[in-house]
């Protein structure tokens, strides 16, 4: 009897540690869509500002006219916002590798 409670708990503790794992994925999958999500909004955005200034730029076809930015200048507005996210990113990956070595860390003892 003492044996298979043994066993039992070994189970249990195996089990628990796969879904603590299993849930540590699921919170990194979810949070790289909603980094996605954002990101390929903020893409989006900067897409359509791009289409509009061209649009504006070069009526006709004809060369660029009026633009306030010097030769050689690339003007990308959310180019701070796309910064930010993958900057986010970066961290939450930091963040779930350390969660990855801790979860290991704890296994081992």
């Amino acid at each position: 009897m003492s044996a298979q409670l043994t066993l039992l708990q070994k189970d249990t503790n195996g089990l628990t540690a796969d879904n603590s794992e299993l849930k540590l994925q699921l919170q990194t999958m979810e949070q790289q869509v909603n980094l996605q999500d954002a990101l390929n909004d903020a893409l989006k955005e900067e897409i359509q500002h791009l289409k509009v200034m061209t649009s504006q730029a070069m009526p006709n076809g004809g060369p660029v006219m009026n633009s306030p930015h010097k030769p050689g200048q690339q003007f990308y507005p959310n180019n701070q916002a796309m910064h930010t996210l993958l900057t986010a990113q970066q961290f939450q990956q930091l963040q779930i590798h350390s969660q990855k070595q801790q979860q290991q860390q704890q296994q081992q003892q």
